[in-house]
């Protein structure tokens, strides 16, 4: 096994965008390099044309991301053969010992870069990949998602170590990738820094004529945000006092359409460039997302003791805790509701569920409290340093 000051660790990922896969390899390359001794580099390819960065974000925290300018999300065959050329170069220079992937794309492109650097070298880098979530529903054509599974099926099993961030991630790609069972999966939850967590206990306001609720992410189609406008359109039929506001920014096509719905009962505020400042003025979460990872803005949410709503996709329930009751599409626990399909009613029958304050301050309190059990920075990158040397010596 190789003494962790020597360990070189090149960690890829798409795009640094305003998401939680990017903030999670933030924290990731620079928790490795100052708490846990290893030599570890990031990189990254460009986010797309009106798309959220957080390279400002990075430089805060200490650390200049290596930019492959032809590595970006969007299909295009000619610049990814040129994203593959550029990581394979970048694999030379660093000779990592390990690449960990973050993302589709970058999985795609890191692996196969690695593959051929071990063909070609006598040193060979060992290959590491996390799901945050998957792309094998609802976020492309059925023929490009079977052309996916494919290409993710061969690379899985030409890797050493397959990451994902929940458990129900892990059982959702294993089954899709015919892995069940693999020894090469373990699941690693997210860790993040909340600087806000220590003392806070309940949400920050209190004394509001109505329920203040948040969704915080990039504006994209996966994200259902039409269906919070029916949620908030709904509310306000049934004179329930809630106001949603949505923190992110997409497209300008996306930009367009959305915006053009806001409305006395949900607002879009455009990019957010400080979440806890955002969260601070919020009762609770709303995700109506079609499909999910663990969304690190629920993890944001419960840190500063938000109870949220949301839909009952990806790895969203293993962020639920315990269970209270079913009645209807709605699953209620101790500080959230997840929902069981995508109907407005559904959704506002379960926010109005919070609209009594002392049922949302015990839920917050809960909230705060699972998130410092789970979602702690410290043993995530514990984890991974066992991870790492445990495939260094195969």
């Amino acid at each position: 096994m190789k003494d962790k000051e020597s360990i070189r660790v090149l960690i890829l990922i798409t795009r640094l965008n305003n998401g939680g896969a990017a903030k999670h390899a933030l924290y990731l390359a620079k928790g490795l390099l100052e708490d846990m001794g290893f030599d570890s580099c990031l990189a990254c390819g460009e986010t797309e044309e009106n798309e959220d960065h957080i390279l400002s974000y990075a430089e805060r925290k200490g650390l200049a991301p290596v930019i492959i300018k032809n590595l970006k999300r969007s299909l295009n065959p000619l610049r990814d053969c040129l994203a593959l050329v550029d990581v394979y170069k970048l694999l030379r220079e660093k000779q990592p010992h390990i690449i960990h992937t973050h993302m589709s794309k970058a999985g795609f492109i890191g692996r196969l870069a690695a593959l051929i650097y071990n063909l070609v070298n006598k040193e060979k880098v060992k290959i590491t990949h996390t799901f945050h979530g998957h792309i094998f529903h609802s976020y492309f054509p059925p023929f490009i998602t079977a052309l996916f599974v494919y290409l993710e099926k061969f690379l899985a099993g030409k890797s050493n170590a397959l990451i994902a961030v929940s458990p129900l991630v892990k059982t959702q790609v294993q089954k899709r990738l015919d892995l069940l069972g693999s020894s090469k999966f373990e699941v690693i939850p997210l860790g993040m820094e909340f600087p806000y967590l220590h003392g806070i206990e309940q949400s920050p306001i209190v004394n509001t004529p109505f329920l203040q609720v948040g969704m915080l992410g990039r504006l994209a189609p996966i994200k259902n945000y039409g269906l919070a406008v029916e949620i908030a359109q709904l509310c306000k039929e049934k004179g329930l006092p809630v106001k949603i506001k949505v923190g992110g920014s997409g497209s300008d096509q996306d930009m367009r359409e959305l915006t053009t719905m806001s409305s006395s009962s949900i607002i879009f505020l455009g990019n957010v460039e400080n979440p806890a400042e955002f969260w601070s003025t919020c009762h609770i979460a709303l995700v109506t997302s079609k499909n999910e990872g663990t969304p690190v803005s629920l993890m944001e949410a419960m840190s500063h003791g938000l109870p949220f709503v949301a839909s009952r996709v990806g790895g969203i329930p293993d962020m639920a805790g315990e269970f209270l009751e079913k009645k209807g599409n709605l699953q209620r626990f101790f500080h959230c509701i997840l929902v069981d399909g995508f109907e407005a009613h559904d959704y506002a029958d379960a926010l109005a569920f919070f609209l009594d304050y002392s049922v949302r301050e015990k839920a917050g309190k809960e909230a705060a409290r699972f998130a410092r059990e789970h979602y702690s920075l410290k043993k995530m990158l514990e984890r991974y340093k066992i991870l790492y040397q445990s495939i260094l010596t195969d």
